[in-house]
């Protein structure tokens, strides 16, 4: 049988058996969940490296309220600022707060941080990471 532009008609069998177009449509079921396994990957390890930038900037303006015990709280903030990249640094939000237990002064530099998913694919489009370090005063 023959249709009217030359191509040979295939018969219900021949359809069923026939392997034309099977990568196509493998593909085409695979690559949603490949390409969607890639995109987390990559969203997993910004989430974690800008954690790990937030946790360093911290801890290390800690360490630096541990050597300038008189340093007030602008000068720790433009500390830790120094410590990450620009953008980071100016879309975070920095708080320097004091207390005392027992007869120990103590300083706390935390930050907050909103961390934008790139292509909201879930529900969720910012997921708000919060880390602090908390050092003794001894003057």
């Amino acid at each position: 049988m023959k249709t009217n532009k030359g191509h040979k008609r295939l018969s219900w069998r021949q359809f069923l058996t026939c392997c034309l177009g099977v990568t196509a449509v493998e593909f085409a079921l695979v690559a949603p969940a490949f390409f969607g396994l890639i995109y987390g990957t990559i969203e997993t390890g910004r989430f974690f490296y800008v954690k790990s930038a937030l946790q360093n900037a911290v801890d290390q303006s800690g360490r630096f309220v541990t050597l300038n015990t008189t340093a007030d709280d602008t000068t720790i903030t433009d500390y830790v600022k120094t410590r990450l990249l620009t953008d980071l640094a100016n879309s975070t939000t920095f708080t320097i707060s004091s207390d005392t237990v027992g007869t120990t002064d103590f300083k706390t530099v935390s930050a907050a941080y909103e961390f934008d998913i790139l292509l909201s694919l879930i529900s969720v489009d910012t997921v708000a990471i919060n880390v602090q370090a908390r050092v003794p005063i001894s003057d």
